[in-house]
This record gives C-alpha cells, sequence and structure tokens, in this order.
C-alpha cells in the first residue's frame, strides 16, 4: 500500500479547518475533511461527504481499518505541523 500526501486546502466559513488530498497506490485520489475535535483540542479525519436531504453521506468507504488507520496517520503527519505553526493558507 502506498499513500502519498498531495496537499491541504484551507476552508474558509465552514466547521472545518480544510480539505486534504491524498493518492492511494498511484491510482485513487480521496478526500478527507479535517475537523475541529471537541473543545477545539485536536482534530480528526473524515472522507468529503455531500449532502442528501438532510443528511451528509461519505463519498467513499475504506473496507481496511488497517488503510484506514495508515491514512489517517499520512494527513496527521502532514497537517498538524501547518496547524500548529499558524501558517496562513
Amino acid at each position: 500500500m502506498n499513500i502519498k500526501f498531495i496537499d491541504f486546502k484551507k476552508v474558509f466559513g465552514e466547521k472545518y479547518f480544510g480539505i486534504a488530498a491524498i493518492v492511494l497506490d498511484d491510482k485513487i485520489m480521496l478526500r478527507y475533511k479535517v475537523i475541529p475535535g471537541k473543545e477545539g483540542k485536536g482534530f480528526y479525519c473524515k472522507p468529503a461527504s455531500y449532502k442528501v436531504g438532510d443528511d451528509y453521506i461519505d463519498a467513499f468507504e475504506i473496507d481496511s481499518n488497517f488503510t484506514k488507520s495508515a491514512i489517517d496517520q499520512v494527513i496527521r503527519d502532514h497537517v498538524k505541523p501547518l496547524l500548529d505553526d499558524g501558517i496562513p493558507f
């Protein structure tokens, strides 16, 4: 499994920090929302979603907990320094 971080784009006026893009196995580009944790501490990653009626549905689902964890770690490794340093996006 090969996971490459592509970029992080800050989103203003939303409840999430921005969108992180990765490429999985040099074939599939996936985008994840980077969402603040409770009480503004830390963050977590969730697949991008779309709205259907009053509900939001994930645009995709990874069927392996190992792969989910690896993707989450790659995103954290690249996004955390940007958020910690307060670099403008």
